[in-house]
């Protein structure tokens, strides 16, 4: 008789799960081996800006990223016609998982005209035959480095220090910036449907009639930049000096409201130097700010019209002279007009616009700004009422307010100003009928325009 074996299949399934895991780990390791090396993730790439126009100087901005094996090279080119131009080239030793450099569309023998930007970002997988992955950006661009040219349409400027004036001219080319420029300030011009520009600009108060010349100044849509001298005799003007004595009275009845702005000072005169020499210049940088709110088309028409039956009380550009016990303490310029009637007097709008401010505004109080188009806008200060809301349409002598003594005025009185794209001007020449027809109305029929 014959006994069946038993056959124990311990033995063999301990090693065959032996040789499963190790073909599951070789495997497990190829694969992991595969995806790390042979990853074929694009590596990200921008570039800025992005515009059609471009010129030799602008720098373009390249910014590489690859979160896997890393960055392996960059390389851009340039082409035109059947030229090709290297404006980049990097390798790089170790791996990088980011990187950014500039660059130019600059070389020895490229010319202005039609060309294709060509940047090549790899990295270091060896996926495609070990090559890598390759992330590209084509653009066509405009090659330009010819600046604007400009025809002035009016002639024979004269310019107040501290005053206005308008000079219309025609680009050669579309711009994206075109007004003119006077030391540190620009004046931006505006664009009729003929593609004249119309700017007002004014000789800053303080600036130096032999120094600081007008320039028209254009800038195209590929970044060039041309500034031309045109005929403009600017009057130099020496200014009022005025002294002001601050007394405890003063400050004791105009300083509380401005206690929560500087609650550090120690006592009310050093809170008045507090404001006025920083509550000052930042009040003075908010009307920068808001001249940008302008009209493109002029809103106004004819001479501006002057507070009726008020007494001139300080002129513009008034360098005032501060005296507190006989101690000089500060010195400021006043850049408005200040004008005096009765307690709390009517206060008219000088001319058709619409109201972009009426709230407390620092040194001002309450202050009411109306835009009249073209970066022109005037500014009515120290009111006691404000009858009159932002985004309200105004006529020239409309009631926008009644005269008072809020923010820092030691008595009733309106402070009355003329703004120029955010510059303080003076605001008699808009009151004078004929200064308007010599330096306004003139230049309009010299470029052949007709305002309004």
């Amino acid at each position: 008789m014959f006994r069946k074996k038993s056959v124990s299949g311990g033995g063999f399934g301990f090693k065959g799960g032996v040789f499963v895991f190790l073909l599951l780990a070789v495997c497990g390791a190829g694969i992991w081996a595969y995806l790390f090396f042979f990853e074929s993730r694009l590596p990200s790439v921008e570039l800025s800006p992005e515009q059609a126009a471009v010129n030799s100087k602008i720098q373009f901005t390249l910014t590489a990223r690859d979160e896997g094996r890393g960055l392996r090279d960059v390389l851009v080119l340039v082409r035109k016609g059947d030229k090709e131009f290297e404006v980049l080239s990097e390798t790089f030793a170790e791996p990088l998982e980011s990187w950014s450099g500039n660059f130019t569309v600059s070389a020895k023998g490229l010319t202005d005209g039609e060309i294709e930007l060509e940047v090549a970002v790899r990295d270091r997988s060896l996926a495609h035959w070990g090559d890598g992955n390759r992330a590209m950006i084509r653009r066509s661009l405009v090659l330009d480095n010819k600046p604007p040219s400009v025809a002035v349409l009016t002639h024979q400027h004269y310019v107040n220090q501290g005053g206005c004036g308008l000079v219309i001219f025609k680009p050669g080319e579309a711009v994206v910036r075109a007004g003119v420029e006077i030391g540190k300030w620009f004046f931006p011009g505006y664009t009729d449907q003929d593609g004249d520009v119309f700017c007002y600009f004014a000789f800053p108060y303080d600036a130096d009639p032999k120094v600081d010349q007008p320039r028209i100044l254009l800038e195209d849509q590929a970044g060039n930049v041309q500034k031309s001298g045109f005929s403009c005799h600017v009057r130099a003007k020496k200014f009022p000096r005025d002294q002001i004595n601050i007394d405890d009275s003063f400050l004791t009845a105009v300083m509380p409201q401005f206690r929560h702005l500087f609650p550090e000072t120690e006592n009310e005169l050093e809170l008045f130097l507090k404001v006025n020499r920083e509550l000052r210049p930042q009040n003075r940088a908010m009307l920068v700010a808001m001249g940008q709110n302008t009209s493109s088309t002029p809103l106004w028409s004819g001479a501006f019209v002057r507070q009726p039956r008020a007494a001139t009380r300080a002129t513009f550009g008034d360098h005032r002279t501060y005296f507190y016990n006989k101690d000089r303490i500060d010195e400021q310029t006043h850049l408005g007009v200040d004008l005096a009637s009765t307690l709390r007097a009517e206060v008219p709008a000088s001319n058709d616009g619409r109201v972009i401010f009426a709230d407390f505004l620092g040194i001002w109080g309450n202050v009411v700004i109306i835009d009249h188009g073209l970066g022109l806008q005037t500014l009515y200060a120290h009111l006691s009422q404000m009858d009159v809301a932002p985004g309200q349409d105004v006529a020239k002598g409309q009631t926008i307010g009644r005269t008072g003594t809020s923010g820092l005025a030691g008595g009733d009185h309106l402070h009355f100003g003329v703004v120029l794209s955010g510059l303080p001007v003076n605001p008699v020449e808009w009151w004078d009928p004929l200064w308007l027809r010599d330096n306004i109305e003139l230049k309009l029929e010299q470029a052949g325009k007709v305002q309004g």
